[in-house]
């Protein structure tokens, strides 16, 4: 371990967040358009890197153009006879993978498919190179082919140009342009997509490659180390300092370049190159610190010329000629003492990854045999130098670190006055004290408090300078054929994990099952990522705003598989939906159609929950459904007889692409059980045989607990004049004269029983709840209420009602009262139902909602509108000459209904307790006015006016 202090900056660095490691494996059977490619997200920082590097993981930000040729085999089928028939199919496609942080001078110089490489030169800006590895997988023949193509790569410069052969799918849906990935070093196929083989279980790609920042103009020899491969540790530093996009963006100014030329060439000359992928969000002081560690040296604020500076721990002094501390400027010496042999190290390793080696991880040893002989004893001390890929740079640090760890080196505390004002972390001085024997031994200045101004003080933390290298006496390390596994392991997507309140119908098939289900819990699952088994829950709640750690709640060994609705989706449906297609993505299709249990029975749909799926826009409330069985249709999936409204949801209206979730393929509760009303906080973390996602990585989900176990099922199966879900139906339907006309409605009741006691959900879809529990009338007074919207418009909430029973009729009189007398030609009824269940009234979650047309025999009648007391009418224009006779649905107990001719007084029409009325004979053009004077009591009347011959009727209400 070099001499290393720590740094005075506290500002972050942050890169960007863009992509997303991909997944390894892209696989599929049979020929699809389904290719199970990775996607990218914007929750995963765009790597940084230095150097020479090998990344791995590369981005695959786009893929597609997916190309499948058949491969014909002619078999010998009798003497004179032979038929060819497809054996498989070869694929090509393209793909597109992003390397990083472009600029100016990147070069791509080696590319791996799995352990092979299959690409090696040095490839500039905007230029190709070809794979050309038709048997890497073995050939067509006895393998699975192999990899050719010609591809083009961008170094990600900020004027580089579009791909022309991505500009041929990548159209904004806005201006039909296509990014140029400005700022990102990427490659795209040039022309064509490229062949992968006669499978789409596609290797992982790596590729090699080089960015040397010069910022401080070094020349060549200083720039490019270790045969042009590492760059200046001080050329490093300056770009995180100086950088306005990712980095600190300190002014030029504040820097002495001087001072960082003087520095790189003295790691030049010890050809001290650092080669570093940096994939993490960290801040500057932590990114530094690496850099300072390799080069053994710190960066610093200079107070005496007010730049930021570089100290190397080197023989830059003559010794007997540094500023001295002696009795005469000393104040106090606090301490002085000695490191203890046993405090040594004689063995130290420095691990690193060795590019010779194709980066594999692999070590150098120092060791100090005098120390070994003194303490009777190996003591190792293990150093890890990330930036280092060369071996003679690995052994060469670790005979550095051996002379600081080997050797007992003194300390001392020190308060001198004045003179040593200027002094900064790095300098190294001179220690004298007559008392213990010491005469001017070099120590180097750890830490400086300056801040004792009223006494003329500064305090020094001084340590036994080690000024000089000592050269390698061994071999530098051999490389090992031993290649360690590989975890991919990635946080959930948050389009792609799922947590919800559990609905009562999954706590109660919880085994064991008992009777306990009034338990507020959350059901979880998320979609496989790369290389994870499974999955860990953890939990943090609170009744109002959650906050500190995350406990563990379980985990999950299923994975959740997703596609999306391949067109808008209704609410509806019959029982069961005869079909349903689902489109592919993320998940392929076969993967999709091939999760589905067919030949299930409806029993064992709404008994077992078998093929429970859940369909979310992922802003409201899911709707459940239960499938019969899948089918490939094209290049979709098609579920046959769809149940749905399942468990305590409704049949919802859905958009082409809302998420289709297969819950049923995996999933898990979380095994806590929370207080009611409590918001849950819920991270998912995958884990694989080694590893897991570290909980800071997680994206949270968010649950607002709603006593979902406690609340009433919904009503399903709306009937409208004996109809199941019928969309046009007259105002007229049920009644026999104005005052009672109505469309007439009637429900299937659920009761919640269903799911606390696990009953059959499909069953209770079409099957009132009388019929299956006897007692649920009673048990819990499950009754319902009703909104009544005209929907010719924007919805506008008309009335709301409530009712018992089955039936409820929507009548015409207060449809028209509660619309201003209008008639309308859509209507939606939302209906919910409410129970009272340990003595708390609750609603259910969601509502029926059912929109259907309505037609009427008012339909193209003039509307007077809706009157109250005095309330006079709009204004009738007579287009038929005559007597216009008008009726009132029933009669006033009191006051007049009067009419108005030509704007003139108001005069008796029909009298109290009278329902019937004429004008006199009128011409064409004469206009009429009607009001009432009625002083009833809370009455709504239907007045009707019938005009001669081929006149246009007229309607109104009169209330009071």
């Amino acid at each position: 371990m070099g001499f290393f202090l720590t740094l005075f900056i506290y500002a972050a660095l942050f890169v960007l967040a863009e992509l997303i490691r991909p997944k390894p494996d892209l696989e599929n059977e049979k020929p699809s358009d389904d290719v199970q490619a990775p996607t990218a997200s914007e929750n995963r920082p765009v790597p940084l890197y230095w150097g020479t590097v090998k990344i791995k993981g590369p981005n695959v930000i786009w893929y597609g153009d997916l190309r499948q040729i058949a491969i014909i085999d002619t078999i010998k089928t009798g003497l004179f006879s032979s038929e060819s028939v497809v054996k498989g199919f070869t694929y090509e496609i393209g793909l597109q993978f992003a390397f990083g942080r472009g600029a100016v001078g990147v070069e791509l110089l080696r590319v791996w498919i799995g352990e092979d490489v299959v690409f090696t030169g040095t490839v500039t800006h905007d230029t190709t190179f070809e794979i050309d590895c038709p048997e890497l997988f073995g050939g067509d023949d006895l393998g699975n082919g192999g990899v050719t193509g010609i591809m083009r790569f961008f170094e990600g410069n900020q004027t580089q140009a579009v791909s022309t052969y991505l500009s041929n799918f990548q159209k904004s849906t806005t201006n039909s342009k296509t990014p140029a990935y400005r700022g990102t070093a990427y490659i795209a196929p040039d022309s064509n997509p490229i062949y992968v083989g006669n499978s789409l279980q596609i290797k992982p790609w790596a590729f090699e490659v080089r960015r040397l920042p010069n910022g401080l103009a070094l020349t060549t020899g200083q720039a490019e180390l270790n045969g042009g491969n590492d760059a200046n540790p001080m050329n490093v530093i300056y770009e995180i300092l100086t950088d306005t996009s990712w980095g600190l963006g300190i002014d030029l100014a504040d820097i002495d370049t001087t001072n960082f030329k003087t520095a790189a060439a003295t790691l030049a000359t010890e050809n001290n190159g650092f080669s570093y992928l940096h994939e993490r969000v960290i801040e500057a002081l932590d990114l530094i610190k690496l850099v300072e560690e390799q080069m053994d040296g710190v960066l610093f604020y200079n107070r005496r010329v007010g730049l930021w500076q570089v100290k190397l721990a080197r023989l830059d002094y003559t010794p007997g000629t540094l500023p001295e501390i002696d009795e005469a400027n000393t104040v106090d010496l606090k301490s002085f003492a000695r490191s203890a042999w046993e405090e040594t190290s004689n063995i130290v390793i420095t691990q690193f990854k060795s590019r010779s080696d194709e980066y594999k991880e692999t070590s150098a040893q120092a060791q100090d045999m005098a120390n070994i002989e003194i303490r009777g004893l190996n003591a190792t001390a293990t150093k890890n130098y990330p930036g280092v890929k060369d071996p003679t740079l690995a052994n060469t640090i670790a005979w550095r670190d051996l002379r600081t760890l080997s050797y007992p080196l003194a300390k001392t505390k020190v308060v001198v006055d004045r003179t040593f004002w200027d002094v900064n972390i790095g300098d190294v001085l001179e220690f004298s004290d007559a008392d213990l024997g010491i005469t001017r031994l070099p120590m180097r200045v750890t830490r400086a408090d300056l801040n004792d101004l009223e006494n003329n003080r500064v305090t020094l933390d001084l340590v036994q300078d080690v000024f000089a290298f000592v050269l390698p006496s061994g071999a530098d390390p051999i490389d090992t054929s031993w290649t360690p596994p590989i975890d991919t392991l990635i946080a959930f997507p948050s389009d792609e994990q799922l947590a919800f309140e559990a609905p009562v119908a999954f706590i109660s098939r919880e085994p064991p099952v008992t009777e306990d289900v009034e338990q507020d819990r959350v059901w979880c699952t998320g979609r496989r990522q790369g290389s994870a088994v499974g999955y860990e829950i953890h939990q943090r709640h609170h009744p109002t705003v959650p906050s500190g750690s995350f406990l563990f709640s379980g985990q999950s060994f299923g994975f959740v598989l997703i596609g999306s609705l391949d067109a808008n989706l209704a609410s509806g449906s019959p029982y069961p939906l005869t079909s349903l297609d689902i489109n592919t993505g993320p998940d392929g299709q076969t993967a999709l159609e091939s999760a589905f249990t067919d030949g299930q029975s409806p029993q064992d749909l709404g008994t077992d929950l078998v093929n429970l799926i859940y369909v979310t826009d992922g802003v409201s409330d899911g709707e459940f459904m239960l499938v019969s069985s899948a089918q490939n249709n094209a290049s979709d999936v098609r579920l046959n007889n769809v149940y749905r409204g399942v468990l305590d949801s409704a049949q919802g209206n859905w958009s082409a692409g809302d998420k289709v979730y297969l819950i049923f393929n995996g999933g898990n509760l979380a095994t806590s059980v929370f207080p009611p009303g409590n918001v849950v906080d819920i991270k998912l973390l995958p884990i694989s045989i080694s590893d897991k996602v570290a909980i800071g990585d997680a994206t949270e989900i968010q649950i607002s607990l709603d006593d979902r176990v406690r609340r009433p099922y919904p009503p399903s199966a709306l009937r409208l004049g004996g109809t199941l879900w019928n969309s046009s139906i007259s105002l007229e339907n049920a009644g026999s004269d104005a005052e009672d006309f109505a469309v007439d409605s009637i429900i299937a009741r659920r009761s919640f029983n269903t799911g606390r006691l696990a009953r059959d959900e499909v069953a209770a879809l079409d099957n009132d709840a009388l019929n299956q529990f006897p007692e649920f009338t009673t048990e819990f007074g499950t009754d319902h209420e009703v909104d009544i919207y005209d929907t010719t418009g924007a919805p506008v909430l008309l009335f709301t009602d409530t009712f018992g029973g089955t039936t409820y009729n929507v009548l015409r009189i207060d449809v028209l009262h509660n619309n201003s007398g209008s008639l309308p030609t859509n209507l939606r009824l939302d209906i919910r139902a409410r129970h009272t269940f340990q003595a708390i009234q609750y609603d259910s979650r969601q509502d029926l909602s059912f929109s259907f047309v309505v037609t009427s025999a008012l339909t193209g009648q003039f509307e007077f509108g809706d009157l109250g007391f005095q309330i006079i009418s709009a204004t009738y224009t007579v287009d038929t000459a005559g007597i216009h006779n008008f009726t009132l649905s029933s009669a006033f107990s009191a006051g007049d209904v009067e009419v108005s001719i030509n704007g003139g007084a108001f005069s008796q029409l029909i009298a109290a307790g009278m329902t019937t009325g004429a004008t006199g004979s009128l011409a064409i053009s004469d206009t009429i006015r009607i009001r009432h004077q009625s002083t009833d009591t809370t009455v709504t009347k239907h007045i009707d006016m019938t005009a001669p011959g081929a006149g246009t009727d007229a309607f109104g209400i009169l209330f009071t």
